[in-house]
């Protein structure tokens, strides 16, 4: 052996073959260039132009990267999870590995999570808006954007959007204008919002409730604005509902003024939004209607004229299976992080989750006839959103019904879990992560253990991975069959996306506490809404199947 290596060397010395070498050196970085970038596509991920990481350690720092998520375990670095104390402000987010919340005062308080895949340190720093009342907030760490709301006032009429760096809340220097101003007519007493980035568009959803001694009036709003020109591209505007506190006042029927009702929306593309829409009403007979459904805008085909929902026409209605008499949907809610486009602005990630490899999660909760509460989790791929683009008319608007977009490209599921009382993103990229109870085999009284259960709904890495289960592990293959006569519709509901779902029990003891999970691209966090703290994980401990109970309940 030793012998080889000095000819080698001695070949290397060379000057005539040190040029054959040079090429085949060259090949052979090509080759690995060529792994890399196929890599990179597998996994739903994307090379970050501003690295400068040699290809080799990026391959490597990408394979423990999935591994980690795959195991649910990760650096061991960190034994104990990072602790950070909530704020009690009532408004925080977490977007692009930054946490950001208010504090009771008003201040800003910042974490950029530590992450050892990617070389980034745990940084926190505070801000003390120099603007009067905070409504809410929304960033993108990705653009350096901090976005403040203030609400209108009978004083100053005008919804505000001030827009500052994330670190020193200056001026945003890609800004025309230091705030954007939008006159609102209606003045109320009670203002919440709805914030979404993706590249130049700011994108909000405004409920406006207004409360006297006769009634309860409810408006939303969506607005899109691209923020570096300050200029509108999209105002829709719904009046919710009129709750008559005293109905003698008015021979105007409900049936008449109530109309579809935007829960919450996100980005597809940088001219495409999708809003969760629930619809509330009477019939003649008196029962309660409602129906749910997703909308698909061409908000730049459609324009900033203020208009009503039902007067869009460059849209396409994608609608959900037929209720049973009596069923009642009452939550309709949907999660997706990063925005589709969303890169990092720096050079110390080699990757990063992939800009088109995003699932749109959908929360539903619905009570049958009987009055049993019913939840469930609808996944859709951007791909299948994307597909139904194609349909969008600009000569009047479109619908599909569930039969024409779902059943083959989306997974339907049944859950337990409850809405919960705090915001909390469940989702990144293709991960959607939930929190399942695991207690000791044959110990019921016990105090059982969190568990991270996450699904992964990437189809290129699922293709290429075992499918047979571990005790960790299961790959999903078949299709989900919701039966109608046990849930809320009149026909059998199938759907048949495949996917992933690993689990890892959590360090934390199980509790009748509220305990919610989000994820980031490289973190589990656990917010514990009963000691008010904030978990942050990059160390997962993987279930022994021997201890613990069989987790997979889908």
């Amino acid at each position: 052996m030793q012998t080889s290596i000095t000819i080698y060397i001695h070949i290397l010395l060379c000057p005539l073959i040190s040029q054959v070498c040079k090429k085949l050196k060259e090949r052979i970085e090509h080759a690995k260039i060529i792994q890399y970038t196929i890599e990179l596509e597998i996994n739903g991920m994307e090379m970050n132009p501003n690295n400068n990481w040699p290809v080799a350690d990026s391959l490597k720092r990408l394979s423990q990267h999935q591994s980690g998520w795959e195991r649910l375990e990760g650096s061991n670095d960190l034994e104990e999870p990072i602790v950070i104390p909530m704020q009690a402000g009532n408004i925080w987010d977490l977007y692009g590995g930054v946490l950001a919340q208010a504090d009771p005062a008003g201040h800003f308080h910042f974490t950029e999570l530590p992450s050892t895949f990617h070389h980034i340190q745990q940084e926190d720093w505070k801000i003390s808006p120099d603007i009067p009342s905070v409504g809410d907030f929304g960033m993108d760490p990705g653009q350096d954007l901090l976005v403040w709301i203030t609400s209108p006032t009978p004083a100053f009429p005008m919804l505000s959007l001030h827009l500052r760096t994330l670190k020193k809340a200056e001026k945003h220097p890609l800004a025309r204008h230091e705030v954007i101003h939008h006159d609102q007519s209606i003045i109320g007493s009670d203002w919440h919002y709805s914030i979404k980035i993706m590249q130049d568009y700011i994108g909000l959803w405004v409920l406006n409730r207004a409360v006297d001694e006769l009634t309860e009036d409810e408006t939303t709003s969506l607005f899109i604005w691209n923020w570096k020109e300050g200029r509108l591209e999209l105002v829709n505007a719904v009046i919710s509902y009129l709750n008559q506190l005293n109905p003698a006042l008015t021979d105007v029927s409900l049936q008449d003024i109530l109309t579809p009702d935007t829960e919450s929306f996100a980005f597809i593309s940088d001219r495409h939004v999708v809003l969760a829409e629930r619809y509330l009403g009477l019939l003649s007979d008196g029962n309660e209607e409602s129906e749910i459904y997703l909308m698909l805008i061409d908000f730049k085909a459609e324009g900033a004229t203020h208009k009503p929902l039902d007067e869009v026409r460059n849209a396409i209605k994608l609608c959900y299976p037929t209720r049973a008499n009596g069923a009642f949907y009452d939550t309709f809610e949907l999660s997706s992080d990063p925005a589709p486009g969303w890169e990092p602005n720096d050079d110390r990630a080699p990757f990063f989750v992939a800009k088109e490899n995003r699932v749109f999660t959908l929360s539903v909760h619905a009570f049958r006839a009987d009055g049993e509460m019913l939840a469930f989790y609808h996944f859709i791929p951007l791909s299948t959103l994307k597909k139904c683009l194609g349909r969008v008319n600009i000569s009047s608007r479109q619908e599909m019904q569930w039969s024409e977009w779902a059943p083959t490209s989306t997974r339907l599921l049944r859950t337990s879990a409850l809405p919960p009382p705090v915001w909390a993103c469940c989702t990144f990229g293709s991960r959607f992560i939930r929190t399942v109870v695991s207690r000791p085999a044959g110990e019921r009284g016990r105090v059982g253990h969190i568990v991270a259960q996450v699904y992964d709904f990437n189809q290129l890495a699922l293709r290429g991975k075992d499918s047979e289960p571990r005790a960790n592990y299961k790959c999903i293959l078949q299709s989900e069959l919701l039966r109608k006569q046990d849930y809320i519709w009149t026909e059998d509901v199938e759907t048949s996306l495949p996917f992933r779902c690993f689990s890892g029990t959590l360090p934390v003891e199980a509790s009748p506490a509220h305990k919610y999970l989000m994820c980031t691209a490289d973190h589990i966090v656990l917010a514990d809404v009963s000691v008010m703290v904030l978990l942050i994980f990059l160390n997962i401990d993987t279930p022994n199947s021997e201890r613990e109970k069989e987790l997979f309940d889908i």
